[in-house]
């Protein structure tokens, strides 16, 4: 099940660490809580978030539980500069183990515009590296970064199984260039 949260604001904004960890409540330390003051910060933040769930069931196949498998986030400033130098071009694309507490993986796409400056595209927390993690992450690529333009010709990732089976399916069109 995906649930969508979009917001079209046209301001750029940064979110420091320093700013968030001064959001966040000290006493705060559940995990459910951390996420979800972490999505509202978001939000208040200005960033276009979605968020993949799974649902725990019953015996009668009645939901009991609802919980986060996978964020996606952006916002408007990475969105224009990924139209103008992903779009029809090149992206990089790398997952990164264990950085925080809840022991996530932090998906990054990031490319380099033509004043050499290396900037990310959008972002995506996961807590596993499947092929339905990858599916969600390059939908919603398509979704919110290519929707009205070209999607990227090359992909420049490493050999994960999740990534090359996804794009194998989703995106024909695109070649995948593995690095180490």
């Amino acid at each position: 099940m995906l649930e969508n949260t979009f917001k079209n604001y046209d301001q750029e904004f940064h979110l420091f660490k320093k700013q968030y960890y001064n959001l966040i409540s000290s006493i705060t330390r559940f995990k459910e809580k951390i996420i979800t003051e972490l999505l509202q910060c978001l939000d208040n933040s200005m960033f276009i978030v979605r968020i993949r769930y799974f649902y725990t069931l019953n015996d009668a196949d009645v939901s009991i539980q609802k919980n986060i498998k996978q964020i996606f986030l952006l916002n408007n400033y990475q969105r224009k500069l990924s139209k103008r130098f992903i779009s029809d071009f090149m992206m990089k694309t790398d997952a990164i183990f264990n950085i925080n507490a809840l022991k996530m993986l932090l998906f990054v796409t990031v490319n380099v515009t033509n004043t050499t400056m290396i900037f990310s595209a959008c972002f995506s927390f996961a807590i596993s590296e499947f092929e339905e993690t990858f599916n969600f992450f390059i939908q919603c690529m398509h979704e919110e970064l290519f929707n009205d333009c070209l999607p990227s010709r090359v992909i420049i990732a490493d050999q994960s199984k999740g990534l090359t089976t996804s794009l194998s399916i989703s995106m024909l069109e695109i070649q995948l260039q593995l690095c180490n």
